[in-house]
């Protein structure tokens, strides 16, 4: 499936879970330095990119930790796709990561 990023020169990843089970998911984003800045989200449906199940950025520009987390359930044979973003004073970025996907 084609997935619909959103804005006018966004640059983004996007990764697909499928779970076969009902299960609990933590999903990480840690960019490696320079890349400091990213978003990470969570869509049900890559046709409305601007819906989200869950959000969370990392940006180092406003103090935050520099790491992006998401936390959600999926039920049994869902799939939902992870759309990581970098991002530099308003415009996009492009840099090395590290996407963490754990089930609990």
């Amino acid at each position: 499936q084609t997935c619909n990023v959103g804005g006018v020169g966004v640059g983004a990843r996007v990764y697909t879970i499928h779970s076969p089970s009902a299960q609990h998911f933590t999903v990480r984003a840690t960019p490696a330095p320079p890349f400091t800045n990213l978003s990470i989200s969570v869509k049900r449906n890559c046709d409305d990119p601007f819906v989200c199940v869950v959000e969370d950025m990392a940006n180092s520009e406003a103090g935050d930790p520099n790491i992006a987390e998401v936390i959600f359930d999926l039920g049994a044979d869902e799939t939902v796709f992870i759309f990581v973003t970098g991002w530099l004073n308003m415009g996009t970025a492009e840099g090395d990561f590290t996407l963490e996907v754990v089930p609990t």
